[in-house]
């Protein structure tokens, strides 16, 4: 799996998936932590991905995602 900048988001390339297009929601340069969601993934109205070096950068990644969701009015799934 390779993520590619483009424009102003990101494609996660997956072969055994195809490419899927995601939003990049909050990063963690620091501890390399990215939270992204794609729309309308199945039956869900979103879904996340996490890539983090550490179970610290993985935790605040999901604050991140949280704050974001709520804004929009979903409530934060674990």
């Amino acid at each position: 799996a390779v993520l590619l900048r483009q424009n102003s988001g990101w494609v996660f390339e997956n072969p055994s998936l195809g490419v899927l297009d995601y939003r990049v929601l909050g990063t963690n340069f620091r501890d390399h932590a990215i939270v992204l969601t794609q729309l309308e993934f199945k039956d869900e109205a979103f879904s996340t991905v996490e890539l983090s070096r550490t179970e610290l950068a993985s935790q605040e990644a999901m604050r991140l995602f949280a704050r974001w969701s709520k804004g929009l009015g979903f409530l934060p799934q674990q």
